[in-house]
């Protein structure tokens, strides 16, 4: 099974950047590594006037775009699947990183970049592993590590740490 990590934050505080670059660092040792990004807003949606966006826009649950190199699905489910059902549909990847679901159960990395956005780490549920900041910052317990929002190099070996030791 593999290993899952969270990393939550408010809106712009660099969670997608920070996750681009670590997942390119673990799959450059190897890792088979997928990210689930959760779109609680809605904002997500296929680029106008392309055959997929006309589909959807037609009334079709599901559409599928197949090829040599990647396969997309796009679907509208009757029910938001939840996170575990989710990470259940990828059973042969090592790691998988989401971004958001501050609420899962999941270990989390909390990013931000201005003290505004600590706020973040009174919203989470599931155990804190690590804070990723921009700004100097001092959490209350400190074992949790603090890296700088450009380590992530130092994020990557922790998770790599954190998958060998979930085994």
């Amino acid at each position: 099974m593999a290993y899952v990590i969270g990393f939550t934050g408010l809106s712009n505080s660099g969670k997608t950047t920070l996750i681009t670059k670590v997942t390119q660092i673990l799959c450059s040792k190897g890792l088979r590594v997928g990210v689930i990004k959760h779109d609680a807003h809605g904002h997500y949606k296929e680029a106008k006037n392309t055959d997929s966006a006309r589909y959807m826009d037609s009334g079709a649950k599901t559409v599928v775009l197949s090829g040599k190199v990647q396969v997309v699905r796009f679907d509208i489910p009757l029910v938001e699947p939840t996170i575990e059902e989710l990470v259940a549909e990828m059973p042969e990847l090592d790691m998988i990183i989401i971004e958001g679901y501050k609420t899962s159960v999941f270990p989390k990395i909390a990013v931000f970049r201005v003290a505004e956005q600590t706020a973040i780490l009174n919203k989470l549920q599931g155990g804190l592993i690590a804070i990723v900041s921009a700004i100097p910052y001092t959490h209350w317990n400190k074992n949790i590590p603090i890296y700088g929002i450009d380590d992530s190099m130092g994020v990557a070996e922790l998770l790599c740490k954190e998958m060998k030791r979930s085994v």
